[in-house]
């Protein structure tokens, strides 16, 4: 249980660094990196939870159904901003 208050807490540095710093994200940059935080922490419970059950088959799936699309998400988010803010 202690990954996903780790990833919730690393999410909050994040957006408060990017506040500060005035970075200007658009609003799509935004949701894509809020729906893959969403999805990552979604992910590390569910699979915390399931190794915690033993159950290490259903932590597999639940860490591929979630926690690959989170990494989509989140690396469509950070190339679009980083191209972005490049150019």
């Amino acid at each position: 249980m202690l990954f996903p208050t780790l990833l919730l807490i690393i999410g909050v540095v994040v957006v408060t660094m990017l506040i500060v710093k005035k970075v200007n994200l658009k609003w799509y940059e935004w949701l894509l990196g809020i729906i893959g935080w969403f999805l990552a922490y979604v992910a590390a419970q569910n699979y915390s939870a399931s190794i915690l059950e033993v159950d290490p088959r259903a932590a597999g799936y639940l860490l591929l159904f979630l926690g690959v699309p989170a990494m989509i998400f989140l690396g469509l988010a950070w190339f679009l901003s980083s191209r972005r803010l490049q150019a």
